[in-house]
């Protein structure tokens, strides 16, 4: 709330939740950090592993990464924790853990 001498002149309210973005891609040299030449993978399932099984469940949150292998969530409660985890495909492996 703003107010000058007394008087309400706004009442301000922060509308934008939290949101996390992100990329998956093939890390050909290990390194954690996606060079140029490290193509993103489209179509992968991330999601939000909240009860931290290492699987998707069906009540929780995922999205499909696009064409350059970048996701995002929003609209996400800025008072929770939220565990990041992608839906692997049989001959890959991950080399970097998601934080929360």
């Amino acid at each position: 709330m703003v107010r000058q001498n007394g008087n309400t002149l706004a009442i301000l309210n922060n509308t934008s939740l939290p949101q996390i973005n992100g990329t998956v891609w093939n890390d050909l040299d290990n390194s954690g950090t996606q060079n140029n030449s490290e193509q993103g993978l489209s179509n992968w399932r991330v999601y939000l592993d909240q009860n931290q099984n290492n699987q998707w469940d069906a009540n929780e949150q995922s999205t499909l990464t696009n064409s350059l292998g970048n996701y995002s969530f929003s609209g996400l409660n800025p008072q929770d924790n939220y565990y990041i985890a992608v839906e692997g495909f049989n001959g890959w492996q991950k080399n970097v853990s998601f934080g929360k």
